[in-house]
């Protein structure tokens, strides 16, 4: 099974000043961080949704092998870049699915994720990576979950469809020694410092 990197970057980024998309850690913008990853790894794409800044994100990263998506409404739910990345992926595929408003995972985090799903258990339809009991990104959806939650309108948010396929033991936790998976930068302050 392939896998297909999908980055969500629609929103505004009012917390941090602007569009997460071009905020720069370590001299490069949190997107080239994941295109990387994604390179690295060995994953399709990446994808990446855009939303209130896609002029300026696209323009940007106009050098790097990633597909944009646009979300005409940036100020929807999360919910709908989350759709519009899942349905750019071809239906054999798992997404390895991820904010770009955190740091990507290792390597080795994405050569464990991938070996959970080659051995997946009947019935699991995700995995997520865990670290010191938080769960953490990138999510990984296997085919048959994309086609549920693209088939079900019902589904508004990731996080609770997640928690219910979890209960109901559709989902394989991949424990991990990588800090990476809970980054999350909401605010300028929020960001590693040198």
């Amino acid at each position: 099974m392939t896998g297909l990197y999908l980055v969500l970057a629609a929103g505004r980024g009012k917390r941090m000043g602007g569009a997460k998309a071009m905020v720069e850690v370590e001299g490069e913008t949190l997107l080239s961080h994941h295109v990387h990853a994604a390179q690295l790894a060995r994953l399709s794409g990446p994808v990446c949704v855009t939303g209130a800044e896609a002029d300026m994100v696209e323009t940007e990263h106009g050098a790097f092998p990633i597909r944009f998506v646009r979300n005409p409404d940036p100020d929807a739910p999360m919910m709908s870049s989350v759709r519009l990345a899942l349905d750019a992926v071809p239906r054999s595929n798992a997404a390895f699915l991820t904010p770009v408003d955190v740091m990507p995972a290792r390597l080795d985090t994405f050569d464990l994720l991938a070996e959970a799903i080659e051995r997946h258990a009947s019935g699991v339809v995700a995995v997520r990576p865990m670290m010191r009991g938080q769960g953490g990104h990138p999510l990984v959806l296997l085919p048959e979950a994309i086609a549920e939650i693209l088939a079900d309108p019902g589904v508004e948010r990731l996080d609770i469809w997640m928690r219910e396929a979890h209960a109901a033991g559709r989902v394989e936790d991949v424990e991990v020694d990588d800090y990476n998976v809970l980054s999350n930068f909401n605010h300028a302050e929020d960001l590693p410092k040198r």
